[in-house]
């Protein structure tokens, strides 16, 4: 008799333990506890039960999404974060973030160290094989005193140059910092903002200095700019970037701004991170962030307005 009941105990301790992963047939037909049904699934348990199924699958199906949309490429990649190197990296999506040119050894040419008080600080000359050409940085500041991070622009400058000569040839540095008609433009060529993180920090506290940035920058794209709704869009890019966790010092973090500003693919270090589609909205938003009248980096502006002037010079 004691044997039946401690049988009896155990299966029904096994019901307990497997019940929020199972679904039971007598669900469907509407069926109340009480009446020869397990009690009903609380709205709780089915969204354990759908983050237990994501979490096991997401991994395989971000590598599988982002090699179908972007095609996959070899290219050099950086094996520290806090020095380049010339390592060869494995294949992964559109280009490689800290790439540099394949040789033997790094040479000093290869890299920007735009803060002479600074060494650590670095940005490599070019990204391959986009071959996106750095442009300037910045420093920026929390509160105006503690360092975060150094935000660069890389440019494709041959389209640059296409777009912005015939209007913009020979204006100065202090013209294209100015005025706001080169920045808008700007855009719609294919570019990268990349941060050098200077301060150590995590994906959840990023993500609550971009949403106190962003957020009323795409309020007024949709409002006033009459850009498509970008909740969805916004939402995935949040996910992305709490998905970063830990964010070391020297890490390099890339927003690569892609399709005529329509597109954006967040990078760490070699990693592809995620791809947003069809957000132009949010593309904006991150531009203006960085490149706009009021960016959160004064010094990255003036920087970058000096390296535009540079490739617009009709020579």
């Amino acid at each position: 008799m004691r044997l039946l009941q401690r049988a009896g105990n155990l299966r029904a301790a096994w019901r307990r333990l497997r019940w929020p992963l199972r679904l039971a047939p007598s669900h469907s037909a509407g069926r109340l506890p009480g009446h020869g049904a397990r009690p009903l699934h609380t709205e709780r348990q089915q969204q354990l039960r759908r983050l237990w199924t994501v979490r096991r699958y997401l991994p395989a199906l971000t590598l599988v999404t982002g090699a179908v949309a972007l095609g996959s490429t070899r290219f050099v990649v950086a094996a520290d974060a806090s020095e380049p190197s010339a390592a060869v990296g494995s294949a992964l999506p559109d280009t490689g973030l800290l790439s540099v040119p394949a040789a033997a050894t790094v040479e000093q040419d290869d890299i920007v160290r735009p803060d002479q008080k600074d060494p650590s600080i670095w940005f490599p000359v070019r990204l391959f094989p986009s071959r996106e050409e750095f442009m300037g940085s910045g420093m920026r500041l929390m509160l105006g005193i503690a360092r975060v991070y150094q935000i660069g622009l890389y440019v494709d400058v041959p389209a640059a140059q296409r777009l912005l000569r015939p209007s913009y040839a020979n204006w100065s540095a202090e013209q294209l910092e100015r005025e706001e008609r080169p920045w808008h433009e700007l855009r719609r060529v294919r570019h990268s903002l990349v941060m050098h993180i200077v301060r150590e920090a995590d994906g959840k506290h990023m993500m609550n200095g971009f949403d106190r940035a962003l957020s009323r920058r795409i309020r007024h794209a949709t409002k006033k700019l009459h850009m498509p709704d970008a909740k969805t869009q916004y939402a995935q890019f949040v996910k992305h970037v709490l998905s970063l966790h830990k964010v070391p010092v020297g890490a390099k973090i890339r927003f690569a701004v892609l399709d005529d500003g329509n597109a954006l693919l967040v990078q760490r270090n070699d990693e592809i991170i995620g791809y947003v589609e069809e957000c132009p909205a949010l593309c904006y938003a991150l531009d203006d962030m960085f490149l706009g009248a009021k960016p959160v980096s004064a010094e990255a502006r003036h920087d970058i307005a000096q390296g535009l002037a540079r490739i617009l010079a009709d020579h």
